[in-house]
């Protein structure tokens, strides 16, 4: 799992505002393979894994997995069940050409009080919402290696996601009832690009790309405002995004990395957008300090459901646009077995879409700054104990409005302690604080949900090289305390 942080609109286009997550699923070894997974826990916990990999070909592979869910019931009514079969197929028909091929099908349903309700404790309609929803995806990407310099690449995907949601409303309190509703709606997404890596020298390389993406959502849906009367609540919209990028990375020296990258993006219904962003690297005292410094702009189109629902959409919310700028510095001590690392950051988000309970609508907030520090702690204490920290705070300023955004608090860290207690034991301590927040619901208005720790604690003792046994325990001091 990647976590790239900060804007990366001019690599990505439209929804990288602020950070994107790469998962990178298995491909096949070399020779066949199988594993299987049980898990059985409380509150009727119930997770099974399946997956069968083995080799394609010289150098290809292929890997398929299936999951059983069932979350059970952790909180009060709230349930999530889910099932799934997903696949990859590496394979190269030629020497120079590389093709990928990935595939995924879910099926998926849950219930859970309404957002806004109060949830378990507050809500005074004790029915919930329901949700089952189907996702199919599949893509494939074709690299073509013409020389040591020149590669192109082709990719194409579609993403298809059908739900069914039906709500019994909020009863109202401090703010006005949220009346019962349902959908049935559905999202098709059809992605394609060409892209063109070149590295004309040893210290330059290049990238330079199209892309096009098809959004195509629809939605038929009620709101029930007394017995028998139903007003329908229904939309149906399609775009489509045409976007031109390249990014440039060049060693100016052996320890000094300077990269760029610059994208215009051209939505339907939407004014075009240029975002870019540049960041340098330098590592110094022999790789044991490393300086970092980047600025980027990103831009996040709204969603249909925000555009279109009649209960609280709204046709003009304007496209959410960022500005980062971070500067960061991770130094190691004692051969590595310390690290540290720390990261200033800011951020600027204008046109901010958020929800107003006063209106009852989603809106644009003009402009919301936050500021702060991130920092990261890694020490090696011996070689069979690791323990790692991490801890950001975080300023928000809503500017030009009286609020508050919910679920945001100043302060939020943990830290985990790994043992290798003896050669087939393993133990992991997680412990993880969260301050004071503030949140809302129709029941209460606003409120101030208290800060909490929590602790959670695993056992792992591999039996043999191929069977393993865990037991895990969430929540171990027993801390009583609310997310949301």
């Amino acid at each position: 799992v990647e976590v790239v942080r900060g804007p990366q609109s001019a690599i990505y286009g439209s929804d990288a505002l602020s950070g994107v997550v790469n998962v990178i699923t298995k491909s096949g070894g070399e020779k066949l393979a199988a594993s299987i997974e049980g898990e059985l826990g409380g509150d009727d916990f119930e997770r099974g894994f399946a997956e069968i990999s083995g080799p394609v070909g010289d150098n290809g592979g292929f890997s398929v997995q299936g999951v059983s869910l069932d979350d059970g019931d952790p909180v009060e009514r709230s349930q999530f069940e889910l099932d799934s079969v997903a696949g990859k197929l590496v394979f190269q028909p030629a020497d120079n050409l590389r093709l990928r091929v990935n595939a995924r099908y879910a099926d998926s349903n849950g219930t859970s009080f309404p957002e806004a309700s109060g949830g378990p404790e507050l809500a005074v309609i004790r029915a919930v919402d329901k949700t089952d929803a189907e996702d199919f995806s599949i893509g494939g990407h074709l690299v073509w290696r013409i020389n040591d310099a020149w590669e192109v690449a082709g990719v194409a995907s579609y993403y298809d996601r059908e739900d069914s949601f039906l709500s019994p409303g909020v009863a109202p309190g401090v703010r006005d009832a949220v009346p019962p509703n349902g959908t049935d709606s559905e999202l098709e997404r059809t992605n394609l690009a060409l892209r063109i890596q070149v590295n004309p020298v040893d210290r330059l390389a290049a990238t330079v790309g199209v892309d096009f993406e098809r959004e195509d959502g629809k939605s038929a849906g009620f709101v029930e405002f007394g017995p028998g009367v139903q007003i329908p609540n229904s939309f149906e919209l399609e775009r489509d995004i045409w976007g031109v990028f390249g990014e440039v990375r060049y060693d100016l020296l052996d320890n000094w990395l300077l990269q760029g990258s610059l994208r215009f993006d051209d939505p339907d219904e939407a004014s075009s957008e240029t975002k870019g962003k540049i960041g340098t690297l330098w590592t110094l005292n022999e790789g044991r300090t490393r300086l970092q410094a980047n600025y980027g702009k990103g831009f996040k189109l709204p969603s249909f459901f925000a555009l279109g629902s009649s209960l609280v959409g709204n046709p003009d919310l304007l496209p959410e646009e960022s500005e980062s700028v971070d500067i960061g510095v991770w130094q190691s001590f004692f051969d590595q077995r310390l690290a540290v690392d720390v990261t200033l950051f800011y951020n600027d988000f204008d046109n901010l879409i958020d929800f107003d309970f006063d209106l009852f609508t989603n809106v644009n907030r003009d402009s919301v700054e936050t500021r702060g520090v991130e920092v990261a702690v890694s020490a090696t204490m011996t070689d069979e104990l690791r323990l790692t920290g991490h801890a950001t705070y975080t300023d928000i300023d809503v500017k030009n409005a009286d609020t508050k955004l919910r679920q945001r608090p100043d302060w939020r860290g943990g830290a985990d302690l790994n043992w290798q207690a003896a050669e087939r034991w393993l133990v992991n301590v997680g412990w993880l604080y969260v301050d004071e927040t503030f949140d809302s619901s129709i029941p209460t208005g606003g409120q101030t949900l208290d800060s909490y720790h929590r602790v959670d604690a695993n056992l792992q003792w591999q039996a043999t090289s191929r069977l393993r046994f865990a037991v895990a325990v969430d929540n171990l001091l027993d801390e009583n305390y609310e997310e949301a």
